[in-house]
């Protein structure tokens, strides 16, 4: 490449700046401020925290990282970070080509003119020249033969023409949760980029993935499904010599969980802001929570209609499993708790595996669902879906897992339930249990009443029983969300919607198979509170609580008429109740109030909106 200078000490810088992306980026690329420039070395934000230099190390060509996934809190310099490596590409690699794949196409005009901006800025030295006039808004194309393009999603092009051949080594997807399609388009793309990456690391060129974005909701939605199975960086950074670890490239593909993308992410929290820059920021997104968990508290929100508030959905956190049980058919059962120490907490513990039955193996149809929960705080230990197209191979799916939970985990019919839906296809996979000619799986099927003192396997899903489901779900979501441990349930759950007419389901495009299994489990698990066998922590073992019991004595002592409790007047005589004297009565206030709240809906929702 022609060096335009004769300067030695500018030919050193120039070399300096070549070998090191980040010396190059801090010294050279201005960032305005009122009043005029700063190099980035001396910009507040960039200096805040060490990610964003990490973020330009995993990107030199000698890291052993591809592919990257970033998100940051808005005016935190995502798309700015981005653009200065990728002016560094750009002007230290001729020839490249680089392709950007974003919403709309002022965003491409938009990104093309922040880089000719932070090029026009450069020295002298350090400017290559454009091919041509160098005033085309949607790509760049210097001297040197590199290029930048830019491709966006438009209303009348189809998302697999629009990426299909992208024959580029650097690819950068911005905006990504708010593509439609991304999907397909991230599909289609891959044969073309794959095959000049190849060709790129030969001749010691960027071979780079970067996606950005804030983020867009969950559930189907593509940088939420990339985020969430990436590895967080830190997995690979080795913090004494600041650089990836030297097998980085080995550890991400690893696993067979994850992807081998790794994510890093800027909260504004990290950036010294402070909480008035915070309260600026709401007003001005109008106050609009949605908004500001997506765009400000980087959260990962469900469907827009979800019958759950963002503030539940984003306290899921999913865990990666602790095992995994093999149940046949090359399907694994994963496990998020070590079942032996949840026994050696509790041996009388119960296991509700929760079954939802369907056949087929189209695209888009239904699920088969298995989930495993402990009865005594509902919380998830396993899930497993996949679609079957025969039922007999499902049955021999259920029961290769139940025989690995008896023979590992030493469980009978005492501390293992099984409750499956008694739908058509269901009560098929209920006989398959019955008449198996190995072994006795009847005593393991929780019996449900089918006519007034007539009960049978399974449960059937009527219009009251789903609805007695799904009010058991959202009093166990809404008081404990982090007892759902899986991201397959998370998922399904995130995109619960009701209906006009009153019903809960998915939402398009989504799947509650997942959901319908736990709810069985719940279900069964309100049979078992309702007959003595365990106790709510909730109602019961909580009530210990002196505040629960301050407002049992409250409901006796001061009310007569339960239905015309007003919470202000029991809040007030909470306030002023001596606790000492309280002690006292109650043992005799918990033997009225228990049958009380078993029957007596109005109290017992009192009683969960209250605490």
């Amino acid at each position: 490449m022609e060096i335009i200078t004769n300067n030695i000490n500018t030919s050193k810088e120039f070399l300096k700046c070549k070998l090191s992306p980040l010396y190059f980026i801090e010294n050279y690329i201005k960032i305005p401020v009122p009043g005029g420039f700063v190099t980035q070395k001396e910009s507040d934000l960039w200096n805040s925290t060490p990610k964003y230099r990490r973020l330009v190390k995993m990107c030199y060509v000698n890291s052993p990282i591809d592919n990257i996934i970033f998100m940051a809190s808005r005016q935190h310099g995502k798309t700015t970070t981005i653009s200065q490596i990728m002016l560094y590409y750009l002007i230290f690699f001729p020839g490249l080509k680089i392709e950007m794949l974003t919403l709309t196409k002022k965003n491409a005009e938009d990104t093309v003119e922040r880089i000719k901006f932070m090029y026009s800025h450069l020295p002298k030295w350090l400017q290559i020249g454009f091919l041509g006039k160098g005033d085309y808004k949607t790509y760049i194309e210097f001297s040197n033969k590199s290029k930048f393009s830019t491709r966006y999603i438009s209303g009348n092009i189809s998302p697999d023409t629009v990426a299909r051949g992208m024959s580029v080594p650097v690819l950068w997807i911005d905006e990504a949760a708010f593509i439609p399609h991304m999907e397909e388009a991230w599909t289609a793309a891959q044969p073309a980029i794959s095959a000049a990456r190849k060709f790129a690391k030969k001749n010691n060129f960027p071979t780079k993935i970067i996606i950005t974005s804030t983020p867009n909701g969950a559930g189907t939605n593509f940088f939420y499904n990339l985020w969430v199975r990436a590895w967080d960086y830190e997995e690979i950074w080795d913090f004494e010599k600041e650089f990836p670890k030297p097998d980085a490239d080995k550890i991400v593909n690893s696993s067979e969980e994850k992807n081998n993308f790794v994510r890093l992410k800027i909260h504004w929290s990290e950036t010294g802001k402070d909480e008035e820059w915070y309260k600026q920021q709401v007003k001005e997104l109008n106050f609009n929570m949605r908004k500001i968990n997506q765009e400000l508290n980087l959260v990962f929100l469900g469907s827009e209609y979800t019958i759950f508030p963002d503030e539940i959905l984003s306290e899921f956190e999913p865990k990666s499993p602790v095992g995994k049980l093999d149940i046949g058919y090359g399907n694994l059962f994963n496990l998020y708790e070590d079942i032996n120490e949840i026994l050696e907490q509790n041996k009388d513990e119960i296991f509700i595996l929760g079954v939802d039955t369907a056949v087929s193996t189209a695209a888009k149809a239904d699920y088969s669902a298995l989930v495993l929960t402990r009865a005594s705080t509902g919380e998830q230990i396993g899930e497993w879906h996949g679609r079957i197209s025969v039922l007999k191979r499902y049955a021999v799916i259920i029961k290769k897992l139940i025989l690995s939970l008896i023979n590992l985990y030493n469980l009978d019919e005492d501390n293992l339930k099984i409750i499956i839906e008694r739908n058509s296809i269901g009560l098929g996979v209920i006989e398959e249990l019955l008449y198996d000619s190995d072994f006795d799986f009847g005593p393991f099927l929780v019996k449900t009443e089918i006519r007034k003192g007539e009960k049978a396997p399974g449960i059937a899903t009527k219009k009251d029983t789903r609805e007695k489901m799904f009010d058991l779900l959202l009093s166990m979501i809404n008081e404990n969300p982090k007892l759902v441990k899986g991201p397959l349930l998370q998922e399904e759950l995130r995109n619960l919607e009701q209906k006009a007419n009153g019903r809960i389901e998915a939402g398009k495009g989504a799947h509650d198979d997942l959901v319908m299994a736990y709810n069985f489990t719940l279900f069964y698990r309100d049979m078992l509170i309702k007959s003595g066998v365990i106790t709510e922590n909730k109602k019961y073992s909580e009530i210990k609580s002196k505040i629960l019991e301050t407002a049992i004595n409250v409901a006796f002592s001061s009310l007569t008429n339960f239905e015309k409790r007003d919470k202000r007047t029991i809040e007030q005589v909470i306030i002023d109740h001596d606790e000492q004297e309280y002690q006292k009565k109650y043992k005799e206030l918990y033997k009225k109030w228990k049958p009380i709240v078993e029957k007596d809906t109005d109290i017992e929702n009192y009683n969960i909106l209250l605490f």
